[in-house]
């Protein structure tokens, strides 16, 4: 996996909160730490809060991984959706 976009996983969370873990192609991922970059962001987002993070899955490979926050205002929920991932290896540390 080198690059992908638009994955649009959401996943309810608690206020509050941020995501820790998420399934994508089969794999678990754990998000380890925020990251330094922020090129996943694939132009403007209406969205309250955009973060880039580090994430390890289940194998102990690294990704860099897009995720977008925001608050469902019909009902109060909370989402945290997984935008983008790549793999650590094609990322351009800062």
């Amino acid at each position: 996996m080198t690059r992908t976009f638009d994955i649009q996983q959401r996943h309810e969370i608690q206020h509050g909160e941020e995501l820790e873990t998420f399934s994508y192609n089969g794999k678990r991922f754990y998000i380890v730490c925020s990251s330094a970059n922020s090129d996943l962001y694939n132009g403007f987002s209406p969205y309250h809060a955009k973060l880039q993070y580090i994430a390890d899955d289940e194998d102990g490979n690294r990704y860099e991984v897009h995720v977008y926050y925001y608050t469902k205002f019909e009902n109060g929920k909370r989402y945290a959706v997984v935008d983008a991932i790549r793999d650590f290896m094609d990322m351009e540390v800062v």
